[in-house]
C-alpha cells in the first residue's frame, strides 16, 4: 500500500531543510528562505514536477486537493502542467489580456536593435553581413539541393 498523508500541519514549521514527502507524489521542498509544495508524477516514462504554490500561500489541505486533481489528470494520461497552462491562457483570452501579439510587431524593433549593436547599416548587402559559418552553411545547403547532372555520376 502507498504511504499517504504522512505530514502533519503542526509539524510543518519545525521540519528541517530538504524534501519531505506526504505520500502519493506530494512533496514539500523546504529551504531556509521558505518552502514550496510540489507534485511529482511520471507520464509517458518522463518524471516531472508541478509546483503547487508556496507554503505561506497554500495550506496542507489545499496542496493535497491540488495534488489529487493533478493525480486524476495523470490517470487519464493528461499532462497536468500543460492543462494548467492552457486553462490560464483561456482565462487571459476571456479577460481580454491575451499575450499573443503578431510577430510583425516585434520584427522591426529586433532588426533595428541588432543593426545598431553591430553597426551595420540597412544599405549593407545581405551577403556581406553573413558570417563565415553562415556562408559555409549556405553553400552546403546549395550543394545538397543541387540537381545531379549526367556528368556528375
Amino acid at each position: 500500500m502507498v504511504k499517504s498523508n504522512s505530514l502533519r500541519l503542526a509539524r510543518l514549521r519545525f521540519l528541517a531543510s530538504g524534501k519531505h514527502g506526504d505520500g502519493r507524489g506530494l512533496w514539500l521542498h523546504k529551504r531556509r528562505d521558505g518552502a514550496q509544495w510540489v507534485y511529482r508524477f511520471t507520464l509517458y516514462g518522463r518524471t516531472r514536477e508541478m509546483g503547487l504554490g508556496a507554503l505561506r500561500d497554500v495550506g496542507l489541505a489545499e496542496a493535497r486537493e491540488a495534488a489529487e486533481t493533478a493525480r486524476r489528470l495523470v490517470a487519464q494520461e493528461i499532462d497536468p502542467i500543460k492543462a494548467r497552462r492552457r486553462a490560464r491562457a483561456r482565462a487571459r483570452r476571456r479577460d481580454g489580456r491575451s499575450t499573443i501579439r503578431p510577430r510583425s510587431a516585434f520584427a522591426g524593433a529586433r532588426v533595428s536593435r541588432a543593426r545598431q549593436r553591430t553597426g551595420i547599416s540597412s544599405s549593407t548587402s545581405r551577403a556581406a553581413r553573413r558570417t563565415r559559418a553562415e556562408r559555409s552553411a549556405c553553400l552546403a545547403l546549395r550543394l545538397l539541393k543541387a540537381p545531379v547532372r549526367a556528368f556528375d555520376r
